[in-house]
């Protein structure tokens, strides 16, 4: 049954038989590197606001701790 199967493919398709399951893994992996690709983007988007917020909440709270202005220039 695989000899018939190997041969239908080979003579009818011009294609080893490896070479079908071959090209649906490689089309199977290019889809997940771009799902991955779009979803590591996505991480990154979100943990740099996460961050500036953080960032910005802590300068805040040092600004208040130690009565700096926003207005003064104290050097």
């Amino acid at each position: 049954m695989l000899y018939d199967f190997s041969y239908f493919v080979h003579n009818s398709l011009g294609l080893h038989f490896w070479d079908l399951p071959a090209l649906l893994v490689g089309a199977v992996m290019i889809v997940m590197l771009i799902v991955h690709t779009h979803n590591q983007r996505k991480r990154e988007k979100d943990f740099d606001e996460e961050r500036q917020e953080k960032l910005e909440a802590m300068q805040k709270e040092f600004d208040e701790l130690h009565g700096v202005n926003e207005g003064s220039t104290n050097i």
